[in-house]
């Protein structure tokens, strides 16, 4: 990553960083998903958190997300009536869901150190057998397994 960083940063690359499996984990310290402009989520039924579908959009830079926001619900205008200037989509989750979502969220760490110990006990009993081999945690980083 710090590679991507200082490379994309020198020729003034935007990063969008694709976290849609990494929700929970780190790299020296900082959550995946917040290195770039934009981090991607994802809340599919094979998730760390899930809702059966959607995802979230993270960003420090507030002006993109509100244009994203406005993309996002059909790129309605501000009018008294239906008006759209640009095109844009229904791209957004129920309230509901996102509500579930954000439930789920209150309990990340407790998710992911319930996998990190499945993780253990499954390399516990099945590293000693030959062929058999587990992805290692690279050195700085911590992985919701």
């Amino acid at each position: 990553m710090d590679k991507i960083l200082s490379l994309c940063n020198h020729y003034s690359v935007p990063i969008i960083e694709d976290a849609a499996d990494l929700l929970g984990s780190t790299y020296k310290g900082k959550a995946s998903g917040t290195f770039g402009k934009f981090g991607i989520y994802s809340f599919n039924d094979n998730k760390i958190i899930t809702i059966s579908g959607g995802g979230m959009l993270v960003s420090d830079d507030t002006e993109a997300l509100a244009k994203a926001r406005f993309l996002a619900t059909q790129a309605r205008d501000q009018a008294p009536h239906y008006q759209h200037s640009e095109i844009g989509y229904n791209y957004r989750m129920s309230n509901i869901l996102a509500r579930v979502g954000r439930a789920q969220l209150q309990v990340l760490d407790d998710r992911v150190e319930a996998r990190r110990a499945i993780f253990e006990q499954y390399h516990d009993e099945l590293a000693h057998i030959p062929g058999i081999r587990f992805m290692p945690e690279l050195k700085h980083t911590r992985s919701n397994r």
